[in-house]
């Protein structure tokens, strides 16, 4: 059986049920791969401020709708609440396009759930991550060089990232593993671990993680 049903209402019939603490352990929410913490990731390498609203110094926050089908995908997506309509546009263009989620469920049966997000617009935020740059990955042959148009680059913390040719952050350090692009995409991994080649003396390494995927150069995971 499929359903249509929000957050909201699930919440709502779950506070209605005498039994609504048995029943909470069989409903989940849709979940962005990677969790919270990379959605609000993709939101930060991905938003584009329009320039109609930088040039006039307009901010705020847009409140997107949207659908998360029982397949993961999504759907549906509206504007809640507007604040300017280039902002708007730029969170609809956003949302629409988050990689599939891991879908919601009610009782264990994947459903179609609606969700709510604030998307916020801050210039002196976007004004911060268009200025700030990180060195070049090190690798065993030395600095990453340029391939496909983009060079990897690594944050205090050793995650790894990709900047442009002229070294403008285009994916923010993000992923434990992460090889150079290749026909517009990467193999990357948000875990794993860095194993010497056997018999290089330490001079050379390789990565080993079960959790490979390919990103697109704006970042997206690619199905």
């Amino acid at each position: 059986m499929t359903q249509n049903i929000s957050v909201s209402e699930i919440a709502s019939e779950a506070a209605s049920d005498e039994n609504s603490d048995a029943f909470v352990e069989h409903e989940s929410t849709p979940e962005f791969p990677g969790g919270p913490s990379a959605m609000l990731r993709y939101i930060h390498d991905n938003l584009k401020y329009p320039k109609e609203a930088y040039d006039n110094k307009i901010q705020g926050r847009v409140v997107v709708s949207f659908l998360v089908s029982k397949t993961g995908e999504v759907d549906s997506i509206r504007i809640v609440r507007g604040k300017d309509p280039t902002l708007d546009a730029e969170a609809l263009r956003l949302v629409s396009g988050f990689p599939r989620f891991l879908p919601g469920k009610y009782d264990d049966t994947p459903v179609d759930t609606r969700l709510v997000l604030p998307v916020v617009f801050r210039i002196s935020d976007y004004d911060e991550r268009q200025r700030k740059t990180y060195p070049a990955y090190q690798f065993d042959n030395g600095d990453d060089y340029v391939e496909d148009g983009m060079q990897r680059i690594i944050d205090e913390n050793g995650r790894i990232g990709y900047a442009d040719e002229s070294g403008r952050t285009v994916i923010t350090p993000r992923f434990k593993c992460a090889f150079p692009f290749e026909n517009g995409k990467a193999k990357v991994a948000d875990y794993g671990e860095i194993k010497e080649v056997p018999g290089s003396g330490g001079e050379y390494h390789y990565w080993e993680s079960d959790g490979w995927y390919y990103i697109d150069k704006t970042g997206r995971k690619i199905e």
